[in-house]
């Protein structure tokens, strides 16, 4: 299961991630969020990073865990 989780990196402001089970970050929904974050206000990134936790999590439980990432961004399953 993946969590929507706030971060503030030092010297920096607020922003959202996601974790999962093992409070490790979920490289390409990380990326993903990355790649988009200076274009959205904080609460959009916040609402991003939980629809991508539960996708993500949608994910591996259909997937068993095989999950990646296609160009363009887009998350699917292995």
């Amino acid at each position: 299961m993946a969590y929507p989780v706030a971060v503030a990196p030092t010297g920096e402001a607020r922003t959202w991630t996601v974790l999962d089970e093992g409070y490790r970050s979920v490289g390409p929904v990380e990326e993903w969020l990355e790649a988009h974050r200076h274009l959205w206000s904080p609460n959009t990134v916040r609402g991003y990073a939980t629809s991508l936790a539960q996708w993500w999590s949608f994910l591996e439980q259909r997937a068993s865990g095989h999950v990646r990432l296609r160009m363009g961004g887009q998350l699917a399953p292995g």
